[in-house]
């Protein structure tokens, strides 16, 4: 996964195009969360979080804060009901 990744980051780091950022980041978070390093895996999801904002992509920012939300409650740092002990 790293390395087609980093053909994919690699292929598109000259355009200077946004949705390509987007989707790498989004990538990079969700190798990280299938690593278990949730710290790295929210620094991707927070990187693809602004630029879906920027570009003005409701959906792909949704989409973000969904897989955001799965990384936390793998590790155990989201209460859904916002009740936590």
């Amino acid at each position: 996964a790293d390395d087609a990744l980093t053909a994919f980051a690699a292929r598109f780091a000259g355009t200077g195009r946004k949705s390509a950022r987007l989707g790498i980041a989004r990538a990079r978070g969700r190798i990280a969360a299938a690593r278990g390093a949730p710290a790295d895996a929210l620094a991707s999801y927070a990187e693809a979080l602004e630029l879906a904002a920027d570009v003005g992509l409701p959906l792909e920012e949704g989409r973000v804060e969904l897989l955001m939300a799965q990384c936390l409650a793998a590790s155990g740092r989201y209460d859904p009901a916002g009740v936590s002990g």
